[in-house]
Parts: C-alpha cells; sequence; structure tokens
C-alpha cells in the first residue's frame, strides 16, 4: 500500500481512520497497555534530550534510499523550536501508520537503519506537540489536546492539522518540534556546537 496522496482530502481521511480505530480502543486493555507501553519507552529507551537529532537524521537517511537526487536534511532552531526537513520519499499512509505507532516498520535486511518503530518518539523528550508535514499530510502528537494526557497515549494519536503553524516547503519532509511549555528551548545537552 505505498499510495501517493495527492489531495489534502485523501490524507486527512487516512489521519483520521487512524486516530478513530486508536481512540475505538478506550476502556480496553489495548488503551492501557498502549500508555503502559509509551511510558516505558519514555523512561527507559530515550534518555537523552539530544537523540532526537539522530534519529530524524536517520529516517532522512532511510527515505533517501531509493531517491535518485542527493539529498537534503536542513536543521533551523530559535528559541521556540526545531524545524527539520529533508527531501527523502515522502510519507505514504504506510509511514503515517508506523509514526503513529509502536511497531517496527523498516526492513534492515533492505539497507534501513530504522527498525524498531519507535525512533521518532524521541522527539517528546523535548515536546509535547511535534508536528509533521510531508506528502498532503500535516497532523501532529499533541499532549495539550487531551484533558488527561497521563492515561491517553496521545504519543500515537494523530490529529489533524488544518493550517501549518508556520511556512513548510511543501515538496519536503518537515518536522516542526515546538520545545516544552516551562523551558527555554536551548538546554546545554542538544544545543549544536
Amino acid at each position: 500500500m505505498d499510495t501517493t496522496f495527492n489531495t489534502i482530502t485523501n490524507a486527512k481521511e487516512v489521519v483520521d481512520n487512524i486516530r478513530k480505530e486508536i481512540e475505538d480502543a478506550r476502556e480496553t486493555h489495548i488503551w492501557d497497555d498502549y500508555v503502559n507501553a509509551l511510558r516505558l519507552i519514555s523512561q527507559v529507551v530515550f534518555t537523552r534530550s539530544s537523540g532526537f537529532i539522530l534519529e530524524l537524521i536517520q529516517n532522512a537517511e532511510d527515505s533517501g534510499l531509493y531517491v535518485p537526487q542527493p539529498g537534503n536534511f536542513e536543521i533551523r532552531i530559535n528559541q521556540q523550536r526545531v524545524k527539520i526537513s529533508h527531501n527523502g520519499q515522502p510519507f505514504n499512509e504506510n509511514d503515517v501508520k508506523a509514526i503513529s505507532g509502536i511497531r517496527s516498520s523498516k526492513k534492515p535486511e533492505q539497507g534501513f537503519l530504522g527498525y524498531l518503530g519507535i525512533g521518532f518518539k524521541s522527539v517528546l523528550k523535548i515536546t509535547d506537540r511535534p508536528e509533521i508535514y510531508s506528502n498532503a499530510f500535516q497532523f501532529k502528537f499533541d499532549r495539550t489536546h487531551w484533558t488527561d494526557p497521563s492515561s491517553t497515549p496521545w504519543h500515537v494519536i494523530p490529529i489533524w492539522i488544518d493550517k501549518p503553524s508556520e511556512p513548510v516547503d511543501q515538496s519536503k519532509t518537515t518536522f516542526v518540534i515546538p520545545f516544552r511549555e516551562g523551558t527555554d528551548g536551548l538546554t546545554p545537552d542538544y544545543v549544536p556546537h
């Protein structure tokens, strides 16, 4: 299912369907298992806030594996956010499903580096609302959207974005990662040197 999405309507439908599928698990053990697994991942797997940069570089490298043009990876940082863009293969439905879960989506035997399916979650060390823009997809994961985020697997529930929070190049995959509220953003363990 490697569909290219040419319309925002189709992309929004994919995001809304994923969200509905996850929300339909509310009040079940699956919902609670997701909450517990995501809590464990955030506490054990990602110990350094700077690790997200390496994960996103790895994702860009994987998405550029079969792209004929030279790769381009750009990081822009200010006091409010980090913005990362690349010109690798744009998102398809499977990519949106993978980033909206904790499953493996990559195949190391085909040369992909990222195969744990959880690397993107490392951005949650510095943000409560990462945004993703790629191939007509524009969605976020937003802790602040939920009334009880500690018992909600918000880390995997995509929320459609009607209008980007800032200009994005539609020909690239872009991650806008606003720093968590109440922090100064640029802490010593991830300031670029």
